[in-house]
């Protein structure tokens, strides 16, 4: 009998407990979600950079600009450069490995990285220490684009990729938070 009295007040108490001490994500209500599969993806981040008016976040693991003007991630680079030209203040921030273990997405990141400064945007690397597999772009605060597209031709035409667009102010101040603390440091 004493047993069940046990068990019993364990069952209940040990969710209170388990409550207390394991902080609950917070729950955010989003306006929209768009799924954005394959090349739906570029086409709402295009429309979403070309309408933004105050800040643009980008944390990309790979943005890869090599290939001819046509390719996406470099069309993405010309819409970020217009949205600086506008007044808009963009941010990428982009994976690198430790110096001693640069690797090719290290060697694209980098050549990118030239391709945005010579635009005027600003451009971040997370720490050595830091892998960013991050895909996300928070436009004014409000859009947070999250999934599986890298900033490649590839990624951005023929793979498929699942990704979402997110209204949420809310939700897009608890991204930014994250990259703050998690990928510049």
């Amino acid at each position: 009998m004493v047993f069940r009295r046990v068990i019993v007040v364990l069952f209940f108490a040990i969710p209170v407990y388990a409550g207390s001490i394991f902080k609950e994500p917070p729950i955010f209500k989003p306006q929209a979600v768009v799924f954005l599969p394959n090349d739906t993806y570029f086409d709402m981040l295009r429309e979403k950079i070309n309408s933004a008016q105050k800040e643009i976040v980008i944390s990309m693991f790979l943005f890869k600009t090599t290939g001819p003007p046509v390719y996406r991630p470099n069309i993405l680079v010309d819409e970020l450069g217009k949205a600086v030209r506008r007044g808009v203040d963009v941010k990428v921030i982009l994976e690198m490995g430790p110096r001693e273990k640069r690797s090719r997405i290290d060697e694209d990141n980098l050549k990118t990285a030239v391709k945005l400064i010579e635009k005027n945007i600003k451009v971040y690397f997370d720490p050595p220490n830091v892998d960013s597999h991050a895909k996300i772009v928070v436009i004014d605060r409000k859009y947070v684009f999250i999934g599986s597209h890298n900033f490649t031709q590839s990624g951005l035409l023929y793979n498929n990729e699942a990704s979402v667009m997110i209204v949420s102010p809310k939700l897009a101040e608890e991204v930014l938070k994250y990259i703050e603390e998690k990928v510049i440091r």
